[in-house]
């Protein structure tokens, strides 16, 4: 889903469209459809009933950046371009004098409460984005279990109705994979499980690779088909919005008057001690917060704001040429339901992954046998 929008053919990208004086250079697996008066350059999945084109239509309509999914749909009106996407935007944007890209970094960053509109002069204007709003109330652990295990639910029934490439999972032996994983056997059998790396090498991947694809870190360790269409389910956005991140929950744990370190040195047998324990997580849990926080963080409504504040703007990994990827946990009001809890089931998310885990219970409790004791320790001891 990599693109920039400039006044000239970018030959790093191999697909370059030319409308009045603004050049669309995109990589490959975009769509162009054609609507009245309206062209719309789409890639990625909409999390709806309806067929694209009357999602598309709705877009056109009111630009209201209100779908559930990982899309971005770039339309082109009479006079202008709108960049839309979905509700949580999945990657970073960048823009200056005669350039809008999610490539590489410009003068100017786009924080995910803003869009893009754009006239064929490139005068860019910034629009706000309606995001999801956020609640503050207390729940009980086994409610929002149901609830973060109804979102996802959800999310696989939604995306596998309209969903036409082959469907490939990896199992890292971690809790975030094993999680979608318990979910797509609820769903379908017809899935690959890879056991292999794999990366191809396309002209868009080759002519980016070293300059700018691999700063992002998600690229480092995803499979990609190049050419052929392929959807990869992956824990994308598990850590962070499953309030399992090490920055993430250090702030929550900071509301709590949690120590984090002694907290594991108490539970050496749980899921995350061997990976909180590295020495740069160490780091985070030992650097004092900044003074603002400092200042809200007795107040968990502040405290709650805050991190879903950090967590829109923390862009994982989205598209890349014809492999899609499939990202449930990408969904701000799963952290939000996590945010409400109590201290005590605060603590066993972060220290064991007990949501996870409840989830797979919930699916298959044979799945929990493959899952590594420890994370990102001898990630395939189970497999």
């Amino acid at each position: 889903m990599f693109f920039e929008i400039s006044t000239e053919v970018k030959n790093n990208f191999p697909i370059n469209y030319k409308i009045n004086n603004v050049v669309l250079n995109f990589d490959l697996g975009w769509e162009k459809i054609n609507f009245a008066n309206t062209t719309v350059f789409f890639k990625g999945y909409i999390l709806n009933r309806d067929s694209l084109k009357d999602n598309l239509q709705s877009i056109i309509r009111d630009n209201s950046h209100s779908l559930d999914g990982n899309f971005t749909a770039i339309i082109c009106y009479i006079d202008h371009i709108i960049i839309t996407h979905d509700i949580n935007r999945s990657y970073p944007l960048w823009y200056d004098n005669n350039i809008i890209t999610n490539l590489k970094t410009c003068k100017h960053s786009l924080f995910a409460n803003k869009f893009i509109k754009l006239d064929y002069n490139f005068n860019i204007e910034l629009l706000n984005v309606n995001l999801k709003e956020q609640k503050y109330e207390t729940l009980l652990y086994d409610d929002a279990v149901k609830k973060i295990y109804n979102i996802l639910a959800n999310k696989f029934e939604l995306f596998l109705l309209h969903n036409k490439r082959p469907l490939k999972i990896f199992l890292s032996g971690g809790t975030d994979t094993l999680t979608l994983y318990s979910f797509l056997k609820k769903f379908t059998n017809n899935f690959e499980i890879v056991d292999y790396e794999y990366k191809k090498f396309t002209k868009f991947y080759k002519a980016n690779w070293h300059e700018h694809i691999k700063k992002f870190w998600g690229y480092n360790q995803m499979h990609t088909w190049g050419d052929k269409p392929v959807s990869l389910i992956t824990g994308g956005c598990g850590d962070e919005y499953m309030l399992r991140g090490p920055r993430t929950l250090y702030l929550m744990a900071q509301h709590y008057n949690i120590n984090v370190v002694e907290l594991l040195e108490e539970n050496k047998e749980c899921y995350h001690y061997k990976y909180f324990s590295r020495e740069y997580n160490l780091k985070i849990f030992n650097t004092p917060v900044d003074q603002l926080f400092e200042k809200i963080k007795s107040n968990k409504n502040l405290v709650i704001k805050y991190i879903l504040n950090e967590l829109q703007n923390d862009h994982q990994h989205w598209h890349i040429d014809e492999t899609i990827f499939f990202t449930p946990f990408k969904d701000i009001e799963i952290a939000n339901i996590i945010l409400q809890l109590d201290k005590n089931s605060f603590i066993s998310q972060i220290t064991d992954a007990k949501i996870n885990k409840d989830l797979i219970l919930l699916n298959d409790p044979n799945d929990l046998k493959i899952l590594s004791k420890y994370k990102n320790t001898n990630r395939f001891e189970n497999m």
